[in-house]
């Protein structure tokens, strides 16, 4: 029997997307071609078909994590995420949606470690320092005396999140990550990075 014709993009995919999935809840290496297929309702050789390999496909799936984090990132570069806090998780809320497989595989990715996190982990800081300096030119921000360090500070903040959505949610009630959650998270990191968290020290009173 003839399998069901659909469009070559949209098969592959589909394939990927759940291979992107299987990969964040199980790691690729415990993961099968046959899993794949059966989760993305295809056979194994048509996943040899688009991809050539398991090889072929995970690097198919690592190329889409970096697109897909660009792209959120690029959302944020819309006026209304530096305007206010809902304005910014809005943006977030709907790119992540987007894509529901990325958050949970940047995870896997973060704690396995390995030449892909050191990858992402550079790329993502040459975007946080150049972002940094878009908005210092625009007066947004304050300049830094160690630019470098505090894009690596920041990024590591919003990496951190991602890591231990889980443990956030169990102790804040919500996820950090998606809807009413990361409003609140969003909220609360706008406050900290606008208003500080140190109290200033009331001046003395002279005599």
């Amino acid at each position: 029997v003839q399998p069901l014709m659909i469009d070559d993009r949209t098969t592959a995919a589909r394939i990927r997307d759940e291979a992107m999935g299987l990969f964040a809840a199980h790691g690729a290496d415990a993961v099968s071609l046959r899993t794949i297929a059966s989760a993305a309702g295809v056979s194994a050789p048509l996943i040899i078909h688009h991809f050539g390999s398991k090889a072929g496909l995970r690097n198919a799936v690592d190329d889409h994590l970096r697109a897909a984090l660009a792209e959120v990132i690029g959302s944020l570069e819309d006026p209304r995420a530096l305007t206010d806090a809902g304005g910014m998780a809005a943006l977030l809320d709907a790119a992540l949606a987007a894509h529901p497989n990325l958050l949970p595989y940047l995870r896997r990715v973060l704690i396995e470690g390995g030449d892909l996190a050191r990858s992402l982990f550079a790329d993502l800081h040459t975007a946080t320092v150049s972002v940094l300096e878009r908005l210092r030119t625009q007066g947004l921000v304050r300049p830094g005396d160690d630019e470098t360090t505090r894009a690596a500070f920041l990024l590591a903040n919003d990496l951190a999140v991602i890591v231990f959505a889980d443990l956030i949610a169990a102790a804040t009630g919500s996820d950090p990550t998606r809807g009413d959650g990361l409003g609140r998270w969003t909220a609360a990191v706008v406050d900290v990075y606008t208003n500080g968290l140190y109290a200033t020290p009331e001046p003395e009173a002279t005599p």
